[in-house]
C-alpha cells in the first residue's frame, strides 16, 4: 500500500496521541511535526522519529514530504493553519470542532470546496462501532420512530482550567450533537441552555442544553465539569436513544473492565484509545485509517461531511446565543 506522509500541527495531549495511533498505521509516515514550542516540538520529533520539526506551521505545510496536515491546535486556533494547508495542496484531518464561529466554518469549507484536496473534521464517535449500532438500528426501523435522546458528556474537574478557552460544551457536548444530528438526519428547530458557575469562574463549569428537532424528536445534553480527580473515569459519556419500538443505551463508562488496585479502582476507556501489545487499536485508529484509505484510494469523505461538522458546530453557537439571551434560539 502506498505510504502517505503526515505532518502534525499542535502537539498537546491529544497531538501526542495522534501520533502514537498513526505509529500502528502501516502506510502511515510521521514525516513531520510542529508545535509553538521549539523544545517541544524538537523532544516529540526525537521521540516518534519524524523526519522534521518546526515551530511555524507554514514550514510544515510547505514541506514536501507532507501529503496530510493533521490540525489539533486549540479550538480557536483551527483556521489558519487550516487554510494554509489547503493552499499548499495538502488533505488535512482537522480536530474537532471544524472551527468556533459559523464564520470560520465556512471560510474553511469554501476553501476545502475551491480545491482539489480531502478535509476531515475528526468526530471520532462516529468510528465507535457501538455508536455506529445506533444509527443502523434507527436507520432500520428497529427502535420505531425516536421520540428522545438524552446525552451526558462529564469532565474531570483539573481540564476545566486548559479548556474554557472556549465554551465547554464547544469542546464536550459538540460530540453528542453530532451524534443526535446523525442518529436522527434531522436538524434542530429550537435550542435552550442553562448554565452554573458552581466554582465561581467567570465561565460556567455546568450546562443543560435542550434541543428540538425539526421531524419531533426532543434531546437533552449534559455536560459538567467537576469530575472529582479520583474518579474511576476521566469522562463520563453515555448516550440514550429511546423510540416508539426500542431503547438503547450506549454507555462510555462501563466497558467491561474495572481495575481494582491499592491506588484505586479505574475504569479504562478502552473503546477509544486501547492497545494491544503497545499497538493502539479502536476508534482514533479507526477514523485515521479511513481518512487514509479515501486518499490514497481517492474515495469521498462520508462518514462525516464538512457540512455536518457545521452543523454540530451550529448546535454550540446556538446554545450560547441561548445561554447569553435567556431565551430558547429558534434555528
Amino acid at each position: 500500500m502506498k505510504e502517505v506522509g503526515l505532518g502534525i500541527i499542535g502537539l498537546g495531549l491529544w497531538g501526542e496521541t495522534i501520533i502514537k495511533t498513526l505509529s500502528a498505521i502501516s502506510n502511515a509516515k510521521l514525516a513531520a511535526v510542529c508545535s509553538r514550542s521549539i523544545e517541544r516540538a524538537e523532544e516529540i520529533s526525537e521521540r516518534y522519529s519524524s523526519e522534521k520539526y518546526y515551530d511555524d506551521y507554514n514550514g510544515l505545510v510547505k514541506d514536501p514530504n507532507v501529503q496530510i496536515v493533521v490540525v489539533a491546535t486549540e479550538e480557536n486556533r483551527h483556521v489558519d493553519p487550516t487554510l494554509a494547508a489547503i493552499k499548499e495542496n495538502k488533505h488535512v484531518f482537522l480536530e474537532k470542532p471544524i472551527a468556533t464561529t459559523l464564520e470560520d466554518a465556512d471560510t474553511i469549507i469554501q476553501a476545502a470546496n475551491n480545491s482539489n484536496v480531502k478535509v476531515m473534521v475528526g468526530h471520532i464517535f462516529r468510528f465507535d462501532g457501538r455508536h455506529a449500532q445506533v444509527k443502523e438500528l434507527i436507520k432500520e426501523g428497529k427502535l420505531g420512530k425516536v421520540s428522545s435522546i438524552f446525552a451526558k458528556h462529564n469532565v474531570v474537574i483539573k481540564n476545566f482550567d486548559y479548556y474554557k478557552r472556549v465554551p465547554l460544551h464547544m469542546v464536550s457536548t459538540v460530540h453528542e450533537f453530532d451524534l443526535a444530528c446523525w442518529y436522527l438526519d434531522d436538524e434542530p428547530s429550537e435550542v435552550y441552555c442553562i448554565a452554573n458557575n458552581a466554582l465561581g469562574e467567570t465561565e460556567p463549569d455546568s450546562y443543560w442544553i435542550t434541543v428540538k428537532f425539526k421531524k419531533g424528536a426532543i434531546a437533552a445534553f449534559q455536560t459538567v465539569w467537576l469530575i472529582s480527580e479520583s474518579a474511576p473515569v476521566w469522562l463520563d459519556v453515555s448516550v440514550q436513544v429511546i423510540g416508539t419500538k426500542g431503547f438503547v443505551d450506549v454507555d462510555n463508562r462501563n466497558q467491561g473492565m474495572q481495575i481494582w488496585t491499592d491506588m484505586g479502582a479505574k475504569y479504562p476507556m478502552y473503546a477509544m484509545l486501547p492497545e494491544l501489545r503497545n499497538v493502539p487499536y479502536g476508534s482514533l485508529r479507526n477514523e485515521l485509517e479511513y481518512f487514509l484509505d479515501c486518499i490514497v484510494n481517492n474515495k469521498p469523505v462520508e462518514v462525516i461531511t464538512l457540512k455536518e461538522s457545521r452543523e454540530a458546530l451550529r448546535l454550540s453557537v446556538l446554545a450560547e446565543e441561548s445561554l447569553k439571551t435567556g431565551n430558547v434560539i429558534k434555528a
